[in-house]
């Protein structure tokens, strides 16, 4: 498949396929999240078992010791809110790409990582989620979502998906 333009002169090819350009939103989301985490986070973080059980401790305790201390922290959105949102992000539109054949299982999948990321959050509000309820994690999970939901729809209607060497589709 070809990702197509619609533009004022017709519809014009584009040299990137539109699951590819998803996966790599998504990658960097989730990288930019995961690196926020490791550099600004506390190590109780569940992130960082992962890490310890990859073995991969004495190199990030490196990476975080060396941004630590030549970079200024960030503002505390976003080493605590902006990670929230990009998770949501990044996770949504690897929903659009395991599902691009379905758009009403697309929606339900984007509709439950919405639910389960504002599940998590207000659950700690509640007291049955560890951690620390933030308003501000709510826009931020509302924000990642309503980017990829904004994606599907500008998609839907901007982009035309042909096949290969058609031009009708």
């Amino acid at each position: 498949m070809l990702l197509w333009i619609r533009g004022r002169g017709g519809e014009f090819p584009c040299s990137f396929s539109a699951p590819n350009l998803t996966i790599g939103a998504a990658s960097l989301s989730l990288s930019l999240a995961a690196a926020i985490y490791i550099v600004w986070r506390t190590r109780s973080l569940v992130l960082f078992e992962a890490i310890d059980l990859l073995g991969l401790s004495q190199q990030v305790s490196l990476i975080r010791d060396s941004l630590q201390t030549t970079v200024q922290p960030p503002s505390s959105w976003v080493v605590y809110s902006l990670p929230a949102g990009l998770w949501v992000f990044g996770c949504s539109c690897l929903v659009l790409v395991a599902y691009r054949s379905s758009q009403i299982i697309q929606r339900i999948g984007l509709t439950l990582v919405l639910a389960i990321s504002s599940f998590l959050e207000l659950g700690q509000l509640i007291g049955c989620v560890p951690g620390t309820f933030d308003p501000v994690d709510l826009l931020a999970i509302a924000s990642g979502s309503g980017g990829v939901w904004v994606i599907l729809h500008l998609r839907s209607t901007t982009f035309l998906m042909k096949s290969e060497g058609s031009l009708n589709g």
